[in-house]
């Protein structure tokens, strides 16, 4: 689940830590987050079933104590940005509805990962 191997910094609860983002991502204040970077992985073209819009994500950043934003822009069904949206940044939670469709730097894929639904992302397990 890499994004790069560029340190960070983020602030947990009594320490600051700078590491790779990898490195951060597996401490157990951000586990509940990679479910989420699963989702929002820089590349992947979304499906936003409550906005039923396209997202392309541009970037998955860690903030402090365990949290998370991704900045995304909307785009088409093939990834391309629309002209007339800016980039936005949030914190939105995926939930079951919401669908990866594949990722603009890997090989299309012919069935959509959304069969791999991020169906599971408030369990536990």
């Amino acid at each position: 689940m890499g994004q790069n191997n560029e340190l960070i910094t983020v602030q947990l609860e009594n320490m600051q830590i700078t590491a790779p983002f990898d490195v951060i991502l597996n401490r157990p204040e951000y586990q509940h987050v990679k479910r989420v970077y699963a989702h929002y992985t820089p590349g992947n073209v979304c499906w936003d079933w409550y906005w039923r819009k396209y997202d392309l994500v541009r970037a998955f950043t860690l903030l402090d104590y365990g949290s998370w934003e991704v900045t995304v822009i909307s785009c088409d069904d093939a990834g391309n940005p629309l002209a007339d949206k800016k980039e936005r940044v949030h914190r939105t939670t995926p939930d079951e509805h919401d669908e990866v469709e594949f990722n603009i730097y890997e090989t299309r894929l012919e069935e959509p990962l959304s069969k791999v639904k991020i169906r599971y992302l408030n369990n536990t397990d």
